[in-house]
């Protein structure tokens, strides 16, 4: 039985349908803020949790840097990788559970992860997924999260309600599509603070910011501790 939190995947099935992506073009500020601030090296192997569609990550991989994709859409890595094998570009993808992370071998001295954590609404699956990001990094390793959310407000969508039909209007093209209803949840700075203790994240720094796919965003810099 799947996860309320794979409902992306018929998403993207039924707008790839049509051939075109469900998420726009635009990498994401965030994420290059945060490899500027870091001096990220292209020596320096990156690993991103949800990729998603690839937009990020092969942004990533385009301009030279050795990145690692991975989410749980079998049709999004599917995607992503023929947009990689069209554009020529060499990238890593994995399909697999972002909370199920805990055995993976390999290690990074940098993860981040974009509109993910908001996409899980149950408490121990969001603890699962940030020891997932804990345990990817290399000791000392640095993570950026950004996830939907003003750092005030607390708000969870009812997760029965995942995987039943809705009408959405694509952002790029405006058109509307009947697609799966995906789950949410935001919460406010004191009870992300709290969880990401527990997973043993030391937080760097925490703001507001805003972009195109997400509005306002709990943006985070954080390292291994």
């Amino acid at each position: 039985m799947k996860k309320y939190y794979e409902a992306y995947d018929e998403r993207y099935k039924e707008i790839h349908k049509h051939n075109i992506k469900w998420f726009g073009e635009d990498v994401t500020p965030e994420l290059l803020k945060w490899i500027s601030d870091n001096a990220v090296s292209k020596t320096d192997e990156i690993c991103e949790v949800g990729c998603g569609e690839g937009r990020d990550v092969l942004h990533l991989a385009k301009m030279g840097y050795k990145v690692t994709g991975i989410d749980i859409s079998q049709e999004a890595i599917r995607f992503a990788r023929q947009l990689a094998h069209e554009k020529q570009i060499s990238i890593n993808l994995e399909c697999l559970d972002a909370t199920k992370l805990i055995n993976f071998t390999k290690k990074y001295k940098y993860v981040y992860s974009i509109g993910t954590l908001h996409m899980l609404v149950l408490e121990e699956d969001r603890l699962r997924f940030l020891h997932s990001l804990h345990h990817l990094l290399e000791d000392d390793g640095k993570c950026l999260l950004v996830n939907m959310g003003d750092g005030i407000r607390n708000h969870s969508s009812d997760i029965t309600e995942a995987f039943q039909l809705t009408n959405r209007t694509h952002m790029e093209s405006r058109k509307e599509f009947n697609v799966a209803t995906t789950s949410f949840r935001c919460i406010d700075f004191r009870g992300h603070l709290q969880e990401l203790d527990k997973a043993r994240f030391k937080v760097l720094s925490k703001e507001i910011t805003y972009n195109k796919e997400y509005n306002s965003c709990m943006t985070m810099y954080l390292v291994k501790k």
